[in-house]
């Protein structure tokens, strides 16, 4: 069952991501980079970067990343907010 708990952007994250500076400014920086620093249960990310640390916000992605991205989203919604 879910409950009503909100998502709450997270002021300060300590996430380290190459790329930041380019996007971060944006209107969907602060959102992009509350989400980047969510961890499930266990410790890792729930939102991968590339082996250059770089998240890429503004770059097209394939359909298996697009796959993987709303796949580890669901576990994670489910896991937080059940």
């Amino acid at each position: 069952r879910f409950t009503d708990r909100t998502f709450q952007i997270n002021p300060h994250p300590t996430r380290h991501v190459a790329d930041r500076a380019s996007w971060e400014k944006r209107w969907y920086g602060d959102l992009v980079l509350s989400m980047l620093n969510e961890k499930f249960a266990d410790g890792c990310y729930v939102f991968p970067l590339y082996k250059d640390e770089r998240f890429e916000a503004e770059e097209c992605m394939t359909r298996a990343e697009a796959v993987t991205y709303l796949n580890r989203f669901i576990e994670w919604v489910t896991e937080v907010y059940r």
